[in-house]
């Protein structure tokens, strides 16, 4: 799944990835975007949105693995916004 997701994305500016559920499709679409990211940025240069809190954590939890010195911050409802906005000023970890 990810050769293939950064193949397809080498060619073209919209991809969409298909498959069954464990199948790597997190790793397939974070690759190519880790690819663009500044590692020493001081503002936001990617925002993911996705439709649930369970796959925005999952996302945030692999994004993290990757151990990249960037920046990652979760933002989703059901919890004070300043934990979110405090997380956001503070440098990477």
């Amino acid at each position: 799944m990810q050769v293939a997701s950064l193949n397809a994305q080498k060619e073209q500016k919209d991809v969409i990835l298909l498959s069954a559920t464990g199948s790597g499709k997190t790793l397939a679409f974070l690759l190519p975007l880790v690819e663009q990211l500044k590692q020493n940025s001081t503002t936001t240069t990617a925002i993911i949105i996705v439709p649930s809190r369970e796959l925005a954590l999952q996302i945030e939890t692999v994004f993290k693995s990757l151990q990249l010195n960037l920046k990652v911050t979760c933002c989703y409802g059901g919890h004070k916004r300043e934990i979110e906005e405090n997380n956001l000023k503070q440098a990477p970890a």
